[in-house]
């Protein structure tokens, strides 16, 4: 059994509390408190996920495609969208609603689950993780989008690799990893005016995780542990993530804001100490970046 370095060991100890309180879908682990993060809450993305997918007859097993259909709606309206674009990026592909807010894309899963982004002008983006060992168990993809308004402010709607780029092949996410590596910390900046802090920062989806809690939950079987992905604004600490999935959402402490001038938003993906002295960062990859006033 790999030993841990001392004081990565003593933050998981102090973190794993917080992971014991949390729901298996609650990977938000707030300073202070436990919060469970409302699923799609936030009108980027209702919270009806399900889907369907056929292999071709003529193809082999190793080589067959998955069809995944759906429809998007306006999640106020319920009235279907056309012209939304809908990209999964570990296949590589995507496509745009019909007149009927339906759509269908095509193509090989390589892991246990795929981010798909929903975009459409003058609407909030959004995003959904997908567990591809249920495709085609279940209806059509049900997915809304809320039409964007000064409340929201979007920092970042690109898939993002954080990490090193050195992972094996049995590390979770590793076989659906499609992003160029950015480094371990991506950074955002962001500027405020008197009257309008933001109060959650809200994440779409994330996948790649190893963590403690992502083992206890059967998303990770990779042997290693690190630690989760840390969180800071402005080089304040304000929550961290444990769990792979979506609609993760932290507080923001008004202290932690410059409300009026520029702020820095810091995602940081964990870390462990294979040999005891090296540091191996956690490789992972997230869609959306979301301000919420």
């Amino acid at each position: 059994m790999q030993t841990l370095n001392p004081r990565l060991a003593k933050k998981l100890a102090a973190i794993s509390v917080a992971f014991l309180t949390a729901t298996p879908l609650a990977g938000v682990i707030a300073l202070g408190q436990h919060p469970v993060p409302q699923y799609g809450n936030s009108g980027v993305l209702q919270a009806s996920v399900s889907y369907q997918a056929a292999a071709k007859p003529s193809q082999t097993a190793h080589t067959r495609e998955s069809f995944v259909t759906g429809v998007v709606r306006d999640t106020v309206t319920g009235q279907p969208l056309s012209g939304v674009t809908v990209w999964v990026p570990e296949w590589q592909t995507s496509t745009t609603t019909r007149d009927d807010g339906s759509f269908n894309l095509a193509g090989r899963p390589g892991g246990k689950s795929v981010i798909v982004s929903i975009q459409k002008p003058g609407y909030t983006p959004g995003s959904a993780t997908l567990d591809s060992d249920r495709i085609g168990s279940g209806a059509p993809l049900q997915l809304g989008l809320l039409k964007g308004d000064s409340r929201t402010v979007v920092l970042d709607n690109n898939l993002r690799h954080l990490g090193d780029g050195s992972y094996a092949p049995n590390s979770a996410g590793a076989s659906q990893f499609r992003g160029a590596n950015t480094g371990p910390t991506l950074r955002r900046q962001f500027a405020l005016h008197a009257g309008a802090l933001p109060k959650t920062l809200y994440i779409g989806s994330v996948v790649g995780l190893d963590t403690a809690m992502a083992q206890q939950a059967g998303q990770s079987h990779f042997h290693k542990t690190a630690s989760p992905v840390s969180v800071l604004i402005n080089g304040q600490l304000i929550g961290y993530v444990g769990l792979n999935g979506d609609g993760h959402r932290l507080q923001i402490p008004p202290q932690a804001l410059v409300s009026n001038g520029l702020n820095t938003l810091e995602i940081q993906t964990g870390y462990q100490y294979p040999d005891g002295r090296r540091i191996d960062y956690d490789d992972i990859e997230l869609m959306l970046l979301t301000l919420e006033l």
